[in-house]
């Protein structure tokens, strides 16, 4: 009898096991559930944050029915963007609070970062344009024309067009750097003009720069 009690007592045990590992998987998936998917793409591990942007629509972000502007990045869930209509300002919540202009940039930290990353603030939809000041163009004899243009932002994607309608698109590169350099191209030996837009990530294609070149 006592053989038979202890043999209902192991197997009661085993299956209290059981229940108990049940469980505890069951708490993990609740957990896991409710935390946000942005802290696992964030992680504790990243020490080296780099940048977010934060791009506020005046025409979309006003706050209205939960319209607010979302930083991408590790930035993301920590900040948004508002524009206010009476007021006339921009402005930005979360980690940082306070009004805004375009091009602005912040250094901020999130609990899922060692480190701060660069914010950006663009309150305008559209890149800016090309300064023409920061174009240069060679036309050399034969095709090995030159085209060098500098002011630029890493990732910043350059295209350069032959109409003004930006129709038709002869060269196009992303900057890895400050400049960019188009070699050994083949430009209208008796001059001409270029049509140079700038796509910074996050935003619209900017208005063309007309660039006019002499003869080679």
């Amino acid at each position: 009898m006592a053989r038979l009690i202890a043999f209902d007592n192991e197997e009661e045990g085993k299956k209290m096991k059981k229940v108990r590992i049940v469980l505890m998987v069951l708490l993990i998936m609740l957990v896991v559930s409710v935390i946000p998917k942005s802290s696992f793409a964030h992680g504790k591990y990243i020490k080296n944050p780099g940048s977010c942007t934060l791009v506020i629509d005046k025409n979309k972000h006003t706050g209205e029915n939960g319209n607010f502007a979302e930083a991408t990045g590790v930035c993301k869930g920590f900040e948004q963007g508002v524009y206010s209509k009476q007021g006339g300002q921009y402005a930005i919540l979360g980690t940082i609070t306070q009004q805004v202009k375009n091009g602005q940039k912040f250094k901020m930290s999130t609990p899922f970062t060692y480190g701060e990353a660069t914010l950006t603030v663009y309150t305008t939809t559209k890149s800016p344009s090309v300064n023409k000041k920061s174009v240069k163009v060679l036309n050399s004899k034969g095709s090995k024309d030159n085209i060098v243009i500098s002011k630029v932002q890493k990732n910043d994607v350059v295209n350069v067009y032959k109409d003004s309608k930006m129709k038709q698109l002869l060269y196009t590169t992303k900057a890895k750097s400050s400049s960019i350099e188009f070699k050994n191209k083949k430009l209208n030996k008796k001059g001409g003009y270029l049509y140079i837009t700038l796509k910074r990530p996050y935003l619209k294609e900017s208005i063309a720069c007309t660039i006019s070149y002499k003869a080679e």
